[in-house]
């Protein structure tokens, strides 16, 4: 009974991580069928996310009393915050608008209880520090991911999502500005790690890619069976028949495994995971430059 028990609350446990990790590529998500195709589809699927860890946390910490969440400055901040919210949506000219939101934004109060939920999971869950740093590892290749989607645009790839900034460039959460906040964070991350190069996860990295990889000829496989025999034009969404469209993009994503690959098997050797973190810093540092207007790059 008492292993049942445990077999349980590790099922709890990885059902949460999981979804953790999961939420971590949300931005990467979009949908050309939706009204708001950067805006929808992530913040649905990010809201089921949440709602099923969250559901799998509170029954974790019914057997689990060691799960709960203690009480620290920082929480006792957010939780204040949100007290706040939640009687400036009351006292509102329109509840309704403040706790629903809106399709453009999907805010609102509703909105904020998800974020509220992922935060209260996230911090009850991710307890110690190589935990931490496997989760920031795993936003770092998913960020590394936004940025050859950025990269994409910049060489005005003809089969990827233009961009909705014109000359700046915006990914697929479709606002430079967004991109630029989103890219910064994980710059700081990438410092972090370029002091601390130990505490990189390069095998979560290197999985991680090898995983991507696997999804893209999944994916592209599943197509030609579902459309096998019928219009090429029904099989458009097949990804890897069209990176030779973009030599530099293709040169980029092949430089990029190559330098991955070299770096997982001189692994043992500190040089060359920095250069790696390195080369992935300059690199966001470069999709940074390419969020902003060419005159306020150059400060004029």
């Amino acid at each position: 009974m008492i292993f049942r028990d445990e077999k349980i609350d590790k099922i709890l446990i990885w059902i949460i991580k999981i979804g953790l990790f999961s939420i971590l590529f949300t931005p990467l998500i979009f949908s050309s069928q939706a009204y708001f195709p950067f805006i929808v589809m992530k913040n649905a699927l990010f809201r089921i996310f949440v709602e099923i860890i969250f559901c799998a946390y509170i029954i974790l910490i019914f057997r689990r009393p060691q799960y709960r969440i203690k009480i620290h400055p920082l929480i006792f901040v957010v939780f204040l915050f949100f007290v706040l919210y939640v009687f400036s949506s009351i006292f509102s000219v329109n509840f309704h608008r403040s706790f629903w939101g809106d399709y453009e934004r999907m805010g609102g109060l509703f909105g904020f209880l998800h974020l509220l939920g992922f935060f209260v999971t996230l911090i009850g869950v991710i307890k110690n520090r190589k935990e931490w740093n496997s989760l920031l590892t795993f936003s770092i290749f998913s960020s590394a991911v936004m940025s050859f989607f950025a990269l994409a645009q910049k060489l005005n790839t003809p089969w990827f999502v233009h961009s909705g900034g014109g000359d700046r460039l915006t990914g697929t959460i479709g606002n430079a500005i967004y991109l630029a906040s989103y890219v910064l964070f994980h710059i700081f991350f990438l410092i972090y790690f370029l002091v601390k190069d130990k505490e990189f996860n390069l095998k979560l990295f290197f999985w991680s890619v090898l995983g991507f990889d696997l999804f893209i000829i999944l994916h592209d496989l599943y197509l030609n069976i579902l459309y096998a025999g019928k219009d090429a034009t029904q099989s458009a969404a097949k990804i890897l028949p069209l990176l030779p469209e973009s030599k530099e993009f293709l040169f980029a994503i092949i430089a990029f495994h190559t330098i991955v690959l070299g770096v997982w098997i001189m692994r043992k050797q500190r040089v060359a995971v920095k250069t790696f973190i390195s080369v992935l810093l300059l690199f966001e540092i470069l999709v940074l430059s390419w969020t902003q207007h060419e005159e306020q790059c150059l400060g004029s």
